[in-house]
């Protein structure tokens, strides 16, 4: 009886402990995105921060899967970060 519950609890341990393979919450990068927040820009005083949190858009490959946009900076010589729909190769 104690030799079951001790491989029980081992059992639950790893399969608590397990690695999983992607966060639930991780969002691909763009391959080629496009949506409302496209070209939006964020000036220097909320910065690259607030463009990162918001540069979210949608896949141009049917299935218009979320995907996370590249925030560059596109102002010069103060900083204006631009959400791009892809990433840089």
């Amino acid at each position: 009886m104690k030799f079951t519950a001790v491989i029980v609890g081992l059992a639950a341990v790893r399969a608590i402990a397990s690695p999983v393979e992607r966060r639930q919450n991780d969002v691909a990068k763009c391959e080629n995105g496009s949506g409302t927040k496209e070209n939006d820009t964020w000036d220097y005083a909320s910065g690259k921060a607030q463009c990162e949190e918001n540069c979210y858009l949608s896949e141009d490959d049917g299935n218009g899967d979320v995907c996370r946009g590249y925030c560059r900076n596109a102002g010069h010589p103060v900083p204006i970060w631009m959400c791009m729909g892809s990433w840089p190769n």
